[in-house]
């Protein structure tokens, strides 16, 4: 572990001890990162070997993506997650594994296989795909095996220039989305870039209880509980997720705009100053309807926020994860183009910031366009940094996706 830190330290690395474990000394080191904030390895006297034989202190982290940059090697390793077995197999079967009909199926892209991809002339850019290494593997958080039998993508031969720390993110990922694509359309083979593993806590809901479930007494809009699902089972797409969850609560816009303009007519022609023989008095009710067939899609949403959520119960739940309140309220450091949430403003009802924080995300998501300008800053694309940050904003729409789906229910025996 000394040599650990002897070569931490001459690098100029952030290195400490952060705790012991059975007598054994734990180091954190902190590794710069191109494109994204520095991340932190943790070294035991288990993984003090391999870091060194990695020669860590050279290691640039690319992004948010799991992988790094050997600056010593001039060589970048990204761990690729096929999108399904069968593209495991195929990757397999690319690198000269066959597979006979009967034998025992091969999922594991092991340190014996290769695909080396053919040099092209004019260019010093090689790539392969191979076993990923032992060390970016320990740099990493695997739950279950995640990326045990997934292969790596190794990157090489790129000009000083490109390699600079501000601009190496940027031509890893141009290169990788070429490869990738063209996996896709040549062989067929679905591959992403993995994303880095997180920490994973779990904690009890607030809630949980081991009562037994009780049978239903609310019956549910069945598209809108279609759509709900659809979000639910779509874990792994961020954008979709948020899109889906969305619709649940658009949905039902038609419903809550209609009770807001019945209310309003029913004010006016309530009043008892009101006059039908009077012109002015027949166009406000005229008014009115012509307000409710121009309500923009934002308000559609503040007004069906309004009728199904209780600000007090949408603020409780936001600040049940002070992690949640931290991303929501950070005007600096969350979603660009989108308005952070001011929890201790009474002057704004807490529904109408939410409303308005869920319309910009899903405008950056429906309306990406190509061509710069101001529009181009606001895209919210599929693998960005953002798209994985998601995971708060998913589950605030959720909640009140959920809350209107319950406002919106019918209670039922479900007799016939």
């Amino acid at each position: 572990m000394s040599h650990v830190r002897q070569r931490a330290d001459s690098a100029g690395l952030p290195c400490e001890d952060v705790s012991a474990l059975k007598d054994e000394s734990v180091l954190r080191v902190t590794l710069p990162a191109s494109g994204g904030e520095p991340r932190d390895i943790i070294v035991n006297d288990n993984l003090a070997g391999v870091y060194l034989s990695a020669d860590f202190e050279y290691w640039t982290f690319i992004g948010d993506h799991f992988g790094v940059d050997n600056a010593k090697q001039a060589e970048t390793e990204l761990v690729l997650s096929p999108v399904t077995i069968r593209d495991l197999r195929r990757l397999i079967r690319l690198a000269g594994v066959e597979q006979r009909a009967g034998s025992r199926i091969k999922l594991d892209f092991t340190q014996t296989m290769s695909i080396d991809f053919k040099s092209r002339p004019g260019s010093t850019v090689q790539v392969r795909i191979g076993s990923p290494s032992f060390a970016l593997q320990a740099a990493g958080i695997r739950t279950n095996g995640r990326y045990a039998s997934s292969p790596s993508l190794f990157i090489s031969g790129l000009s000083s220039r490109l390699r600079r720390r501000e601009r190496l993110l940027e031509a890893v990922q141009q290169v990788a989305d070429a490869v990738l694509f063209e996996l896709w359309v040549v062989h067929g083979i679905a591959v992403d870039l993995a994303p880095f593993p997180r920490y994973a806590t779990l904690t009890a809901m607030a809630d949980e209880t081991k009562a037994l479930p009780m049978v239903p007494g609310l019956k549910y809009s069945a598209e809108a509980m279609s759509l709900f699902r659809y979000a639910q089972s779509s874990e792994k797409l961020p954008l979709l997720r948020f899109l889906a969850f969305y619709q649940v609560v658009e949905y039902f816009f038609p419903a809550y705009a209609e009770r807001d303009t019945l209310r309003r007519l029913r004010q006016i022609v309530i009043d008892p100053t009101f006059n039908a023989d009077r012109d002015s008095d027949v166009a406000r009710l005229s008014q009115a309807i012509r307000n409710k067939m121009h309500l923009t899609e934002r308000d559609q949403l503040k007004s069906t926020i309004r009728h199904c959520v209780n600000d007090g119960d949408l603020k409780d739940f936001i600040e049940a994860d002070p992690e949640r309140v931290a991303f929501v309220s950070n005007r600096k450091n969350g979603l660009k183009s989108v308005k952070a949430l001011a929890l201790k403003d009474a002057g704004s009802p807490l529904g109408d910031q939410v409303a308005e924080r869920i319309y910009d995300i899903r405008c950056r998501i429906v309306h990406a366009k190509d061509g710069g300008g101001p529009a181009q800053a606001a895209l919210l694309l599929p693998f960005s940094a953002e798209a994985r940050s998601l995971g708060h904003d998913i589950d605030i729409v959720r909640f009140i996706a959920q809350k209107v789906l319950i406002s919106s229910a019918t209670q039922t025996s479900w007799e016939p």
